[in-house]
């Protein structure tokens, strides 16, 4: 079977979540026998799109190559992109492709399922995050509250200040402005006389989003999500429950990530945070509990993960470092790579996992029990379900600093509880059953051996 995957980004210019799914999934399609390859976006200059061919561990990759902002229509084309359009239907002439398979529509937008739905090809897609229904992917609005989905167009006005400077000043505007008069201006900006103006176009098409999302995504064959939380928000903002699979991604060889006997008892329990320093990954939560508890509690705290250039730097995670720098109990390690993995968790005795977003299937609490690690989590989405499925831990209420330093008090003051935890963790999934079903699913969809 010829099978094209599509994501937003791709190894080496993106290594997180999705895009190591998507690695994983061609390289576990390659080895059944498939023919895999890749379309992805890279990032050029000015708005033609420009097709490019490479490989990439064995993977052939084409990356259309544009710039994000150049066609005019920034919103628009964030969703629906003609460009894109044109370029994937040639190409698509030329190789056609048995099945499609999207693990995130971003740069390249929902046009290629367009294209795929036009040209008869069958397509499934992975969320990975809540993109289909949000225009951030994590239904966080920018005042840190969460939300079910876009039945505010105020709301999304607010939240748009990553859009560019026209996305920035709306937000300005959308503090002051009620949401009645954001759906009155919205049906005003679709006038003809009005259309023509950019910031018309933008408000316009913000409001037309949800919309041509859900009308192309009910194209789809099947639309598979790591979580149940995640396919519960789906069917709530209006997707067919038939339509949505749940399937579990696991990870790639969890029995590796096992300790090879109890964990070391020591007087002081180890904590951590995996990830990076962004306010949405609620990374200063355990350094507030760990400010919040006496010298009399034996803990430590270490953060790893990546760091931006310095130059790049948000004002969020440079505070956040100078806050551990300043902490006798906490310190910054710096990035690990994938093979250093099984030694950062065995470092620890609990992983912290504070996010504020609902999050889908965080692969690090995946990680982290595989490895015999305890987790306190946010009581939200993602992380309840896992901690709750795999008998992997704590949670505390989202955002609460306070609580999730009691919660470390009671486990440092009688370690006996993390151990005990630690040897009643459920077995993790696997991404070869994960696979599996992924495989199972084609064959149903295109008739063909799996």
């Amino acid at each position: 079977m010829r099978i094209h995957l599509i994501v937003h980004r791709f190894p080496p210019e993106g290594m997180g979540g999705t895009e190591l799914y998507t690695l994983h999934l061609a390289h576990g399609l390659q080895a059944a026998g498939h023919e895999v390859a890749v379309l992805t976006h890279a990032e050029g200059e000015g708005a033609t799109v420009t097709l490019h061919k490479e490989t990439y561990e064995g993977v052939p990759v084409k990356r259309l190559t544009f710039a994000a902002d150049a066609g005019g229509d920034l919103m628009r084309e964030e969703y629906d992109n003609r460009r894109v359009a044109a370029a994937v239907r040639r190409l698509w002439q030329e190789e056609r492709p048995d099945l499609v398979h999207v693990t995130h529509f971003g740069h390249l937008s929902t046009s290629v399922v367009e294209v795929a739905a036009a040209m008869g090809i069958p397509w499934v897609a992975t969320l990975t995050d809540f993109w289909a229904i949000c225009p951030n992917g994590r239904l966080l609005r920018s005042d840190g509250s969460l939300c079910r989905g876009p039945d505010r167009l105020g709301a999304c006005v607010h939240c748009l200040t990553h859009m560019g400077p026209r996305g920035a000043g709306y937000a300005r505007l959308a503090a002051a402005a009620p949401d009645w008069a954001w759906s009155l201006a919205a049906r005003a900006a679709r006038w003809p006389l009005l259309r023509a103006a950019p910031q018309a176009r933008w408000l316009s098409d913000l409001a037309d989003r949800a919309a041509v999302i859900h009308e192309r995504l009910l194209s789809a064959r099947a639309i598979l999500t790591p979580g149940a939380h995640a396919r519960a928000m789906l069917v709530a903002n209006g997707y067919p429950a038939d339509l949505i699979v749940h399937a579990p991604h696991g990870i790639r060889e969890p029995e590796a990530l096992r300790r090879s006997g109890p964990p070391a008892e020591g007087p002081i329990l180890r904590l951590g945070y995996l990830g990076p320093l962004t306010r949405a990954k609620g990374a200063h939560l355990p350094l507030e509990a760990l400010s919040a508890l006496g010298p009399d509690v034996p803990v430590s705290l270490t953060y790893r993960g990546g760091l931006p250039a310095a130059a790049a730097m948000d004002a969020y995670a440079r505070a956040l470092l100078e806050g551990v720098a300043a902490s006798d109990r906490a310190h910054h390690e710096g990035p690990y790579r994938q093979d250093e993995l099984c030694e950062v968790l065995h470092a620890l005795d609990v992983l912290i996992v504070p996010s504020l977003w609902y999050e889908n299937t965080p692969t690090v609490i995946y990680e982290a029990i595989a490895a015999g690690v305890p987790v306190i989590a946010s009581d939200l989405g993602g992380m309840r379900e896992l901690v709750e499925t795999l008998r992997g831990g704590w949670l505390f209420p989202r955002g609460d600093a306070t609580a999730l330093a009691e919660v470390i008090r009671a486990l440092a003051l009688n370690c006996g509880r993390v151990h005990r935890v630690a040897e009643g963790l459920a077995p993790v999934p696997t991404f070869a059953a994960h696979l599996e079903r992924v495989r199972a699913l084609y064959a149903d969809i295109v008739g063909a051996p799996s």
